[in-house]
């Protein structure tokens, strides 16, 4: 039994007089949305342009909570695809960043990164976070400048010490600023 006026998106009576909803059509995942997403985030595309390419192969749009499906199932494909052993991925990782410090025409931003990163391998970041770092420098500062000051007072004459003095201390202060141990003074 049909209700009179109910159609389906196609305009034919719907038999069971229920009205369809309107909107995007549903889709399931299939293997080769998956396959896509998959490949897409191993090349390191962004979201948007994966969903792209999977709408323009699926030839339909589809909705913000299959996206999402998708996208994570692709991660899983990944995942299970290059499972290694984590101390190999460490030791490529440690070649890979330390080809990138030893080459000659590589940009000075990507070796200061390719350092930070092996910092992190090596847990040297972990071991000296920001503010240990800034005591340890400081701390050498002080003994370099300690050192400094005894040469200064003992072989310069008396009349041009306090000078020298200042001077070597404002010398410090300033390599101190520089390098993060003291915080910037604002004129």
């Amino acid at each position: 039994m049909s209700t009179p006026g109910v159609t389906d998106a196609s305009g034919t009576p719907s038999p069971d007089g229920v009205k369809p909803k309107r909107g995007r059509p549903v889709t399931s995942v299939t293997d080769q949305a998956i396959a896509i997403a998959a490949d897409g985030l191993a090349r390191r595309k962004h979201k948007h342009q994966i969903i792209a390419e999977i709408e323009a192969a699926l030839k339909h749009p589809i909705g913000r909570k299959q996206r999402e499906q998708i996208l994570t199932l692709g991660r899983a494909v990944i995942i299970n695809r290059e499972s290694r052993d984590p101390d190999e991925e460490r030791c490529q990782a440690i070649a890979l960043y330390e080809s990138i410090i030893r080459d000659a025409e590589a940009d000075p931003r990507d070796r200061i990164k390719a350092q930070e990163r092996l910092d992190r391998i090596y847990g040297i970041e972990a071991k000296f976070g920001p503010q240990e770092r800034q005591r340890l420098i400081g701390q050498e500062a002080q003994e370099f400048g300690t050192q400094i000051g005894a040469i200064v007072l003992k072989y310069l004459p008396e009349d041009q010490r306090e000078a020298c003095l200042r001077e070597l201390e404002a010398w410090l202060a300033g390599w101190m600023r520089e390098h993060g141990a003291l915080p910037e003074v604002k004129p």
